[in-house]
């Protein structure tokens, strides 16, 4: 048998070759697959509670940046998974936030930068209290929930009239609320029910890009103002003024204010319970397939 020849370079390995053994690919672990989208979901929602308000181009940016990077990732070896639960963390946040904004920090900063009012007459003008963020009524003011309507589109869109003994059938201002209400003479949106309550926060026009295909909810409260004007024989201006009833302004007010710290303490724990799960699914199906066997 002929000697092998040490010298044929198909049959010497190269250098360095012996001895070698191929790294097996590392995939992410459960733990950044699970905080790292939970924190970006926390931090996008706080720009909204605390920055969207004054600063809504840069929160708007910054989220922006955040889609564009983990977008990105979907096309970078072993960073897909990442990316995409980050894309979701983000685009929830985004809605998340709005819905908090909208909700709570709207009608708060409103509070804040309109004008209030004490001492009001439900039988002065509602044109003259158009800039109102709060009003306090005389006493003796009430919600006349036996003159109550509700108009079904979707959801039940509440009015009652703010009333006093001297106002002869003409209602300015109108107590408001979404689904708090019988079709005719009962309600109890906010503290209507309440004794001796005569403020209200300021109900103010939402503008949305979808105005000119779906009714604003101002509108379907304008809608009901009508039904109750011609159904009880009450004059009312072509633009009144919507409020929702509460005891006292200030506290409806911080009121607000709670409930946007409490909306984004429970979204950020459902959200961490949700991503942790995530995050382990996303970390086994990212796994190379020796390891996955394994």
């Amino acid at each position: 048998m002929p000697a092998q020849n040490d010298n044929d370079p198909f049959l010497t390995p190269a250098p360095g070759a012996m001895g070698q053994r191929r790294e097996p690919e590392k995939s992410v672990s459960v733990a950044s697959l699970a905080m790292q989208p939970w924190l970006c979901f926390t931090l996008i929602i706080l720009l909204y509670v605390l920055l969207y308000h004054h600063v809504s181009i840069l929160v708007n940016f910054i989220v922006i940046i955040v889609i564009a990077v983990s977008l990105g990732m979907l096309f970078v070896p072993r960073s897909g998974a990442m990316g995409f639960l980050l894309l979701f963390a983000a685009m929830m946040a985004s809605l998340m936030g709005l819905v908090a904004y909208q909700t709570y920090l709207r009608p708060y900063w409103a509070c804040r930068e309109y004008r209030a009012y004490s001492n009001v007459l439900p039988t002065e003008s509602a044109d003259g209290h158009a800039d109102a963020g709060k009003i306090t009524f005389t006493r003796g003011t009430r919600v006349d929930t036996s003159r109550a309507v509700g108009f079904k589109n979707r959801h039940t869109y509440c009015v009652a009239p703010v009333m006093d003994e001297t106002s002869n059938g003409r209602a300015e201002f109108w107590a408001a609320g979404m689904d708090c209400c019988s079709a005719r003479e009962d309600m109890w949106c906010g503290d209507v029910r309440k004794e001796g309550a005569r403020s209200g926060i300021v109900l103010l026009p939402e503008p949305s890009i979808f105005d000119n295909w779906v009714p604003s909810d101002m509108e379907m409260y304008q809608r009901a103002v009508k039904l109750a004007a011609a159904q009880y024989e009450l004059a009312t201006p072509t633009d009144p003024v919507f409020v929702q009833w509460v005891a006292d302004a200030e506290e409806g007010q911080s009121a607000f204010a709670w409930g946007a710290f409490y909306f984004v303490v429970i979204a950020s724990i459902v959200y961490l319970i949700f991503s942790c799960m995530a995050g382990f699914v996303a970390s086994i199906m990212s796994r190379p397939n020796g390891a996955r066997k394994g």
